[in-house]
């Protein structure tokens, strides 16, 4: 009798072929929305990302900025220690020269005492 209803084995490939319809139907939807809901995911996971880098970014930058002002003080400071050292130096040196006992084969009192004022 379910022969007669459905029309014989083509009856039975149509109901087959509606049944894998439906099945892949079905799959499609569920493909689609797992589809959709990680197309969300990875779009925050990437505008996570691109805020973090900016953020990084920002973040270097600032300390660029600061280590470039910290170096510009420490040359500042070292070209005025080098100035200093070198007016010593050449005080040191106009004093010796001018210094009576600068052809003693010993060192004079006077030429003591500019040694130890090198620090």
């Amino acid at each position: 009798m379910l022969d007669n209803l459905i029309g014989g084995a083509w009856g039975y490939v149509a109901i087959a072929a509606i049944a894998l319809g439906i099945l892949a139907y079905t799959f499609h939807l569920g493909s689609s929305s797992a589809t959709a809901k990680w197309e969300a995911k990875i779009a925050t996971i990437e505008r996570n990302y691109a805020s973090a880098a900016l953020a990084e970014g920002t973040r270097q930058g600032a300390a660029n900025k600061e280590a470039k002002d910290r170096e510009s003080v420490n040359l500042a400071i070292i070209a005025a220690q080098s100035a200093a050292l070198s007016q010593k130096q050449k005080e040191l040196s106009d004093a010796a020269d001018q210094d009576a006992d600068r052809d003693r084969v010993c060192l004079s009192d006077d030429s003591r005492m500019r040694i130890d004022s090198i620090n």
